[in-house]
């Protein structure tokens, strides 16, 4: 199911070549309507209750009733910045919804959480967990319904993407798992997470028109900015985390502001109705990000049942009223609504709201002002709007620590550079650069942290939240050096003076703090729009670096940066001895560099991304605005984003994804494969009684049997484990880390190697643990490779699909099936002319569906392999086309080869 099957593409290829236009040329996303009704997916108990509770609650409200529930209030005319309406009738306060993925936005007494890539760059699936239950305690402390978080989209193919830093890093299968992780650590704790942003939002440049059209004086920009992908890159790639999440039981996820393959993501039935509520089967509700919606009733009917934040004096809303009015004149059906508000309420009672509403109550916080006393609409009576409740806890504060400490990684280390020890033959530490120094500005920048004067602890942006304290590493390394009897000199200048350069000379090392920053592309820092301008160190960072290491032979270089930067200049220097990298560590940032500079921590951080020799080799930021005003973004790499593109071409990265050293020195030994789902053969045929059949007797749903897409994906069938081994001579934790290759088929490959697995394991010196990872169907998906595409008579692709018999456990779902499937419901002569691409020779079954809609022209890339109905076909008229194909054939005859079985039980013969 999610790796794209490769018969799709011989006939794409073939279908482009015949045309003869490039698929950029077209790109449209497909509709798909009706959207599905919540409640009928199937495969979790728990959906299933809250669904009967959810109906009858809302059979009780009125229309205006549920028009509120799916209707934000307005910007600013509620204590969070997203506000549903009230029901009092029914005693039902409207849901809060409130920023961020990394702590409670626009509050105070709260803890400055490290970023989900800090979280990522630890690799620790317990560690993951715990923050987003520390993260949800402190949410629903402050009275909020819906975290929004965690950030899965942006997935990181572009580095100098502006919010990378909000996700986990660039693979989908490390964002899955920790996604998945803090779905499960937030809605445990009563409160509703929020999966965001659905999806393919790699770039803030002219992700929302008004915003860089009006603002940043884009004058010819006419739309946002369209993220083309093919469906194989939707799959592998983009919405296979949000697959997990919803496995794990997402309640809500995040529809983004750019579009996809030319719709607007917000109002793209295909991606709504189809691949969430349809093939994922998500039971949740999709809401708008804020000021997302650009439409009425096609954004409802394409699947979003939630509009955020309502009208504002700029932004007209299309919920409150206009949702009113579109269910009394018809053009959006009554049962649309009760599902939207269906869906809403049964994710309300799937995580416990209406209990943790008994014990917390609503906002205890007002997210305009820090004032005690306010009015929340303004010009309303004045009253308490702040109680100012302090929800941090230890728990809490021990997680941001440990989820800052567990993300840095060590890249360098020569001769044991580090760790620093009163043994050491240093006394005189130089500290140096801007990012070792506390920002002038206090630890909290105005304006959601868009400045970079200092330590950088956070992105900016509307994934931010406020520092209760920061530590600053300067005064960190000085605390842990007096603790051990050395001195510390310090000089933050970002120009080589006489004043740098006599700090650098006359120290026994020299340690040199370099930053770079992104964010939100609502505000601009140094002159980047959220996107970062290039991948260059910020504050001459490079020039100070270089200069030290010319007037000293000890020099320490530790990066802080939310991705990946050019390191060039200095990294091969024999004087650079040892780096240290950090992404954004929250309120613990100087405290837990300190601690591993000095020893008190075994670094075991590794990289959540690829650092590259050159900066050609990252995927660019569409920056420019077109003629027509419509700028695209053509995904190009398709799959191969970050490592693997790099092993897919043959370059050699500086640090590849994954990297990270250690104090001590680790070792693999005594790996085991498990097979725990063989095939137990009878040894002798079962006595059935009269009339039954091992076929199987109903078709699945078209919603794929469960959360997250089949049941069948995510059951476990492979075990594999090693012995790991520390070495020594220091405790600490090692990243263990499974990758895997598939069987290559020639013209369709898939990248060398990609992870499936992961695992941190603590040892001490001398020590030995087994390594598990435990593989499932999904990480191995496939199916067979045999595809279609419709193409209309001028070159319009109307329908693509592929065999699908194996995902869907469908009897009937063959290549050219799911491709009429997929191109609805046409009129009779979009058929006549048109014609049906088909990797093989077309069964009988497929041969009378082309007779059945009088499709024009069959052409197939072989039937070296099979025959099927052809003779059939030119009796009908139906011309018929024979490419004879060889890398068709070699292709099926790979596949044949590879799995027999899967072959035998669809169209082949024993």
């Amino acid at each position: 199911m999610w790796d794209w099957l490769f018969g799709i593409w011989s006939a794409l290829m073939t279908t482009m070549a015949i045309v003869g236009h490039s698929p950029q040329e077209h790109v449209e996303s497909p509709p798909h309507y009706p959207s599905p009704l919540g409640g009928c997916v199937g495969g979790d108990d728990k959906w299933a209750d809250s669904y009967e509770r959810a109906r009858e609650f809302v059979s009780q409200m009125t229309l205006l009733e549920k028009v509120n529930l799916t209707s934000g209030i307005g910007w600013k005319q509620g204590k969070c910045v997203g506000n549903t309406g009230d029901v009092p009738r029914l005693d039902f306060a409207g849901i809060c919804l409130q920023d961020g993925p990394l702590g409670v936005r626009f509050s105070d007494l709260v803890t400055g959480f490290p970023a989900g890539i800090t979280a990522g760059a630890t690799f620790n699936k317990d560690l993951i967990y715990q923050r987003g239950a520390a993260i949800a305690q402190e949410f629903r402390g402050k009275g909020v319904d819906v975290v929004l978080g965690p950030s899965t989209g942006p997935m990181g193919a572009k580095a100098l993407g502006g919010r990378n830093w909000e996700g986990f890093g660039s693979d989908p299968y490390l964002q899955g798992i920790a996604g998945a992780l803090t779905v499960e650590g937030i809605q445990e704790q009563g409160v509703m997470a929020n999966a965001k942003h659905f999806i393919a939002n790699e770039q803030e440049h002219f992700r929302q028109l008004v915003e860089w059209r009006d603002d940043y004086g884009y004058r010819d920009l006419k739309g946002q900015v369209s993220s083309n992908l093919d469906d194989r890159a939707l799959h592998e790639i983009y919405a296979w985390p949000f697959a997990d999440m919803i496995h794990s039981g997402v309640s809500s996820l995040m529809c983004s502001y750019n579009k996809v393959n030319n719709s607007l993501a917000c109002q793209n039935s295909y991606l709504m109705n189809k691949i969430a509520k349809e093939e994922l089967g998500f039971e949740g509700f999709i809401v708008s990000d804020w000021f997302g919606q650009q439409s009425g009733v096609a954004s409802v009917l394409a699947g979003l049942d939630m509009g955020m934040p309502g009208n504002d004096r700029e932004n007209p809303g299309f919920m409150s009223a206009n949702l009113t009015a579109m269910v009394m004149n018809g053009t959006v059906p009554e049962w649309r609504l009760n599902d939207m508000a269906m869906r809403i309420m049964a994710a309300y009672y799937y995580v416990g709201l209406d209990e943790t509403r008994k014990q917390v109550g609503g906002p205890n916080f007002n997210s305009w002002s820090k004032d005690t006393l306010g009015s929340v609409p303004e010009g309303s009576p004045i009253e308490v709007v702040n109680d100012h409740v302090d929800v941090q806890t230890k728990f809490s504060r021990d997680t941001a620590y440990k989820v800052s400490l567990e993300a840095i990684a060590l890249l360098k280390n020569i001769n044991n550079t580090l760790p620093f020890s009163a043994e050491h033959q240093i006394q005189r530490i130089s500290v140096l650069g801007l990012g070792a120094a506390a920002s002038p500005l206090g630890p909290n920048c105005p304006d959601s942290q868009a400045c970079s004067e200092g330590v950088m602890a956070s992105g900016w942006g509307s994934g931010t939240a406020e520092f209760p304290f920061l530590k600053i590493p300067v005064e960190e390394i000085s605390r842990k050096a007096l603790e051990q009897g050395k001195s510390v000199n310090w000089n933050f200048e970002t120009t080589i003076t006489a004043e740098y350069d006599e700090t650098v000379t006359h120290s026994d090392v020299n340690i040199v703090f370099a930053l770079a920053n992104a964010g939100e592309g609502s505000r601009i820092v140094h002159g980047n729009y959220g996107d970062r301008n290039n991948a260059s160190l910020w504050h001459n960072a490079d020039s100070l670096i270089k200069h030290a290491a010319t007037r000293n032979s000890n020099n320490i270089v530790v990066i802080n940066s939310p991705g990946p930067v050019n390191v060039e200049q200095w990294i091969e220097h024999p004087n650079v001895t040892a780096v240290l990298f950090t992404p954004p560590g929250g309120q613990y940032t100087g405290q837990t560099i300190a601690d591993v500079l000095f020893g008190d921590h075994n670094p075991s951080g590794r990289l959540p991304f690829t650092i590259a020799r050159d900066d050609d080799d990252f995927v660019p930021i569409v920056r420019n605005v077109p003629k027509d005003g419509l700028p695209q973004d053509n995904f190009d790499e398709s799959i191969y984003i970050d490592y693997r593109f790099f092993d897919q071409f043959n370059k050699t990265p500086r640090f590849e994804f994954g990297y990270g050293l250690s104090y001590s020195q680790w070792r693999f030994s005594n790996l085991e494969i498990i097979n725990l789902n063989e095939l137990l053969e009878p040894q002798e045929p079962y006595p059935y009684p009269d009339g039954y059949s091992t076929d199987q007797p109903t078709k699945a749903l078209p919603a794929a049997g469960g959360p997250g897409g089949n049941p069948a994906l995510f059951q476990e069938i492979y075990q594999i484990k090693a012995q790991l081994t520390n070495l020594g001579p220091y405790q600490g934790s090692y990243v263990a880390q499974l990758y895997i290759g598939y069987p290559q088929f020639s013209e369709y490959p898939t990248p060398p190697k990609q992870l499936r697995g992961f695992e941190k394991t603590y040892l001490l010196p001398e020590h030995s643990d087994i390594v598990t990872f435990n593989l499932r169907w999904k990480d191995f998906a496939g199916g067979v490779p045999i595809g279609g595409v419709l193409v209309s008579k001028d070159g319009k692709i109307l329908g693509k699909g592929h065999n699908q018999r194996i995902q869907k456990d469908s009897a009937t779902l063959h290549g050219e099936i799911d491709t009429l499937e997929n191109a609805g419901r046409l009129p009779g002569s979009a058929y006549k002319g048109a014609t049906m691409y088909t990797t093989l020779s077309p069964c009988d079954m497929c041969t009378g569906a082309c007779v059945m809609y009088g499709v024009g022209r069959v052409v197939m890339g072989e039937n070296r392999t099979f025959v099927g109905g052809e003779a059939y076909l030119k009796q009908r008229g139906i011309e018929v086309v024979n490419l004879n194909n060889e890398e068709c054939y070699q292709l099926m005859q790979e596949f044949i080869k590879q799995k027999p079985s899967e072959w035998n039980e669809d169209i082949g013969v024993e």
